[in-house]
């Protein structure tokens, strides 16, 4: 009599793995979750959870403003997250910048943002949700508006 093959535990893909910036092919290749392992598994569920902890986890507003910039860029895979905050007067000012630790009020990408958000909000409600194209609140001449 033949033993029976050993039954093999199942295994599930999960949400495709976050990118790398140093690896694209890695961005279209699903993580591979044993059903059997202790291991936490890699997924975006996981990573949505974690974020929420970390969100909680800010001891003041400004680690929250920097948890943000910094944890949404990596699940969004934009180039640039750019924190504002309104002052009394409703003139929003940057506060937070991915990837940099102290904003310089003074430098031209951060007079440029504000100088944009303060044009959208001659023709916007700043206070909703608004999807827009960056070229239409750009120089003609301006080079980032027509990066891609």
């Amino acid at each position: 009599m033949s033993a029976a093959p050993k039954a093999q535990s199942p295994r599930v893909l999960g949400p495709t793995a976050p990118r790398s910036p140093n690896s694209a092919a890695s961005a279209r290749m699903p993580t591979e979750v044993s059903a059997n392992s202790n291991a936490k598994a890699n997924t975006g569920l996981e990573f949505i959870l974690a974020l929420e902890a970390r969100f909680r986890s800010a001891k003041s507003t400004e680690e929250l403003s920097y948890f943000a910039a910094n944890d949404v860029r990596k699940l969004t895979g934009a180039r640039q997250i750019y924190i504002l905050k309104a002052d009394f007067r409703d003139v929003y000012r940057v506060k937070t910048v991915s990837s940099v630790a102290v904003v310089e009020s003074d430098a031209l990408v951060i007079r440029w943002v504000e100088r944009l958000i303060k044009d959208m909000g001659k023709e916007t409600d700043l206070a909703s949700q608004t999807k827009f194209e960056l070229p239409a609140y750009c120089d003609p001449d301006c080079q980032e508006a027509r990066r891609s």
